[in-house]
């Protein structure tokens, strides 16, 4: 079973599920590669450096002079080692896009020519709308993830956006049902292709941790509270820092510490200055998930109110990693969850644009030490049972090999 990975940049901080996706694949045996650009973030995954010689960067496209002769050198190769399919490459693309543009594809995807997959899994809908002629070249079986943003935000206002994507797929992993409905809805998504959930995961050795919850209650000390996520509006900073005005506001004492990078770090500094909360902040940027652990473990609560995700169903990452490691969270959930969650507690649910909402779910847990325990531990008991990075491994591996047969059901 060969199987590509195809990517945008490898690896990614902001993407850490896709190098644990390809790391535990080539455990369960899979003969796996990755296709995208290179990262400026490789010194974060010191357990990828091992399989360097699977991953397939792409050229730069700077300076043009160099990559012009990278083009010219890739042609002629391609030319003599697979001149079939170098004919039908072009045979197919040029139509699509013309002379020029077909030459840019072209750079960003011969090292198919040479890996010959079986099956391509385009990590996101959008890299697959830009890459869906492949299928019809090489003539391996297609899949692509539905995550949150291609799905919920790209063209949202074009419901055909993925008209030509969808007829070339053969299958759709989606992290959680409602991404599914909301396609359908939204996207004109057809009914008739397999949809498969596969939800995010985290390793065992997250589980074995030892966890110290302590007895901060926000009068005596502050409380510490934590966000791992991107600086990027979907991501509900502006309700996570309204809320904790009003915490302020209340008299209660916290941290509030944020690890991530994105467009938005001068809207959060400048609303802690403007909500007056600027010396509880800490924003530590890009950290290596290794010293992330340490956070989630030192910290009293965590906090992420984003546009999509459902703590049920595991999604996003950060918060299944804050429940793997015991500690409880406030998240937002679909209406139709909610009431699962109260009932498991494994979590606090909040809405997610009220700051109001958020601050009250805060400050239950900040003054109440042994509700955080029971909710962390709750939480931590629920992840290893249904979010392990074996079951998910090993669900990549039933749907790849479905696809493969071309089981429809």
């Amino acid at each position: 079973m060969k199987i590509v990975l195809y990517t945008y940049h490898f690896p990614r901080f902001s993407e850490t599920f896709i190098a644990r996706q390809f790391l535990y694949l080539l455990e369960k045996g899979v003969d796996v590669h990755i296709v995208g650009y290179r990262s400026d973030e490789l010194s974060l995954f010191p357990e990828v450096y091992p399989h360097i010689s699977r991953i397939h960067y792409l050229p730069s496209t700077r300076p043009r002079w160099k990559s012009l002769f990278i083009l010219l050198y890739l042609l002629v190769k391609n030319l003599l080692s697979h001149p079939i399919i170098f004919f039908k490459y072009f045979k197919t693309t040029i139509p699509l896009y013309g002379i020029i543009n077909s030459l840019k594809k072209f750079y960003i995807e011969y090292p198919l020519f040479d890996l010959k997959p079986e099956l391509v899994h385009f990590e996101y809908i959008s890299i697959a709308r830009e890459h869906f002629h492949l299928k019809q070249i090489f003539g391996f079986k297609a899949i692509s993830s539905f995550r949150g943003h291609g799905v919920m935000y790209v063209e949202i206002d074009k419901k055909d956006f993925y008209k030509d994507t969808f007829k070339h797929i053969d299958a759709v992993h989606t992290l959680e049902n409602h991404l599914v409905e909301y396609a359908k809805k939204y996207r004109n998504f057809p009914s008739n292709i397999l949809t498969y959930k596969i939800p995010p995961a985290v390793p065992e050795d997250l589980l074995s941790l030892k966890r110290e919850y302590s007895k901060r209650d926000g009068t005596n000390a502050p409380c510490m509270i934590l966000t791992v996520a991107r600086l990027h509006w979907t991501k509900g900073y502006e309700y996570i820092l309204k809320s904790l005005s009003i915490l302020k506001e209340r008299g209660l004492k916290f941290e509030y510490h944020i690890v991530g990078v994105g467009p938005l770090k001068e809207m959060v500094i400048y609303l802690s200055h403007a909500l007056k909360i600027n010396d509880n902040v800490v924003l530590h940027g890009k950290l290596a998930f290794s010293e992330i652990v340490p956070l989630y473990l030192s910290s009293d609560v965590f906090v992420l109110t984003q546009a999509w995700g459902t703590i049920l169903e595991g999604s996003p990452n950060a918060v299944l990693e804050a429940l793997s490691l015991g500690l409880p969270v406030v998240a937002g959930e679909y209406e139709e969850n909610i009431e699962l969650v109260n009932k498991y507690k494994i979590a606090l649910p909040c809405e997610r644009r009220d700051p109001e909402d958020i601050a009250n779910k805060l400050e239950i847990l900040i003054k109440n030490p042994d509700l955080r325990k029971e909710i962390g531990t709750n939480a931590r008991k629920y992840v290893e049972k249904h979010f392990t990075l074996t079951k998910q491994a090993e669900e990549f591996f039933k749907f790849y090999t479905k696809v493969l047969k071309g089981d429809k059901s």
